[in-house]
């Protein structure tokens, strides 16, 4: 069984669970950040513009009873980071946006050795036997969650969501390699981009071009 017939169905329901919270969070935290900013060119400081976002989405869902099994987590000091981790499936949502200049937008780790491991693990085993794992010591199986205004320049217009599995830490030059992207819709449904005709291989694997944007975690 590969690690995507282990953790698509679960992933799949477990974001679905969490897609209407998502939502409400991350449109009320544009509808702030964009008052915030009013009258500056929002493309000029786009790492500004996506730490609001961050920081309005976490004090939204601080204040938000989560799907069950769901926690905040993450060092609001590190540039806002947000992460959401759900403790009993040893799994995390890393909340970053997307950059939007190449065609496939998931950032790719960058210099830092904690980040590139993160990316890069492929196949970590995945336990269903959920009242016998030993939570210290195991590595969480990590996804991106990624958001993205539909346009930048009006973010009132609207926005993705969604979440990848990288398997390498990539550059800003030949991109990051996913196994796996869901869509995540407003009202709590998935939409799979996983298969792909032509695939050889039990395990689909893509390359998504990225250009770095800087300071945005």
């Amino acid at each position: 069984m590969t690690f995507q017939d282990e953790i698509r169905p679960l992933i799949t329901a477990e974001t679905a669970l969490l897609a209407p919270t998502l939502y409400d969070s991350l449109s009320l935290a544009i509808d702030s950040a964009e008052t915030r900013m009013r009258g500056r060119d929002l493309t000029k400081y786009p790492a500004q513009f996506s730490s609001l976002i961050r920081m309005d989405v976490r004090e939204d869902l601080e204040r938000r009873s989560l799907p069950d099994g769901w926690v905040i987590g993450g060092d609001p000091r590190l540039m806002a980071q947000l992460l959401l981790m759900h403790e009993e499936h040893n799994m995390l949502l890393r909340f970053l946006k997307e950059n939007r200049a190449n065609s496939g937008r998931v950032p790719h780790a960058g210099p830092s050795k904690a980040r590139q491991d993160v990316w890069g693990r492929r196949d970590i085993p995945f336990d269903f036997d959920f009242g016998s794992r030993d939570a210290e010591g195991d590595e969480p199986t990590t996804f991106l969650l990624l958001w993205a205004p539909i346009d930048r320049t009006k973010p009132k217009l609207g926005f993705t969501l969604r979440v990848v599995h990288t398997v390498e830490s990539g550059d800003h030059v030949k991109g990051v390699t996913c196994d796996m992207e869901l869509e995540l819709l407003q009202g709590g449904a998935i939409f799979d981009h996983l298969e792909f005709e032509g695939a050889d291989e039990a395990g689909d694997l893509f390359r998504i071009d990225i250009a770095e944007e800087k300071d945005d975690e």
